[in-house]
């Protein structure tokens, strides 16, 4: 552990070396190191030296100083910097501030696999309208790990969260990362068992269609080329298309659709 740079974050007030020393720590491969940045962390004295109150009153979470460091952590490859990052997930200093709470959900996609007690974070932080919902939403898919699914999964089928509310997440997330393997099995299982069964079509029109009609001209979101679905992606799919076309509330239209997707499946082998 670089002592200089541990000095600094203990005593500096000068805002711009502390992030430095603060991102030169949270990248650190030295267990010692991270653990000492996650005690700094838990620490208001040290946040507020970081990022005065003033700066949470008038910045997004992606403008202040710790949102940098903590995406350093999220990323950081070593051992020891999981633990780091779940410790502030259940520490009450760190998530006094609802900035630092939404940064840490935000750089979440990064943990995988995630462990039990960041799964219970998402769990905790995604009931309706507390107002981290959308972001939870975003992690789930974006980290799009086996676990991660699985709460999506339960949140879909979850009847407290509004259908409105569950239509535009397959519009947005899920259509933006409708080739992804994991996420194509999740969608097989959701429209096989778990989504309520008015909700289906909304699942499967989100997979085999596209409609422009379903966003606002500054938040069109396009979804990814077929062309780029792996080997395993098509076979995914092809699954979730053949359950569609046994389902009675899918339209004949919509079924059109799913066809002429699976005929595109086999043109492409």
């Amino acid at each position: 552990m670089d002592n200089t740079t541990l000095k600094t974050l203990q005593t500096s007030h000068d805002r711009k070396e502390l992030q430095k020393a603060a991102l030169a720590m949270a990248r650190a491969s030295d267990a010692s190191a991270l653990q000492a940045l996650g005690g700094l962390l838990c620490s208001a004295e040290f946040l507020e030296r970081l990022d005065s109150a003033d700066e949470y009153l008038s910045a997004t979470g992606k403008r202040l100083r710790i949102s940098r460091a903590i995406e350093a952590l999220a990323t950081n490859p070593a051992v020891g910097a999981v633990p780091v990052f779940t410790r502030l997930t259940r520490d009450q200093v760190f998530r006094a501030e609802d900035e630092r709470t939404a940064v840490l959900i935000e750089q979440s996609r990064h943990i995988r696999p995630p462990p039990g007690e960041l799964v219970t974070f998402w769990d905790d932080h995604c009931q309706p309208d507390d107002g981290f919902t959308p972001l939870t939403i975003t992690a789930l898919v974006e980290n799009g790990s086996e676990p991660a699914l699985r709460l999506f999964e339960k949140k879909m089928a979850d009847p407290t969260h509004e259908d409105e509310t569950k239509i535009a997440w397959m519009r947005t997330r899920v259509l933006a990362h409708r080739n992804d393997v994991l996420l194509l099995q999740s969608c097989g299982r959701m429209v096989y068992d778990t989504l309520p069964l008015h909700l289906r079509p909304y699942l499967v029109e989100v997979l085999f269609d596209y409609k422009g009609e379903w966003y606002r001209p500054a938040s069109v979101i396009n979804p990814p080329s077929r062309a780029l679905l792996s080997a395993a992606g098509r076979i995914e799919l092809r699954k979730v298309g053949e359950t569609a076309l046994q389902l009675s509330t899918v339209s004949e239209a919509l079924k059109i659709k799913v066809k002429a997707t699976l005929a595109g499946l086999d043109a492409v082998r």
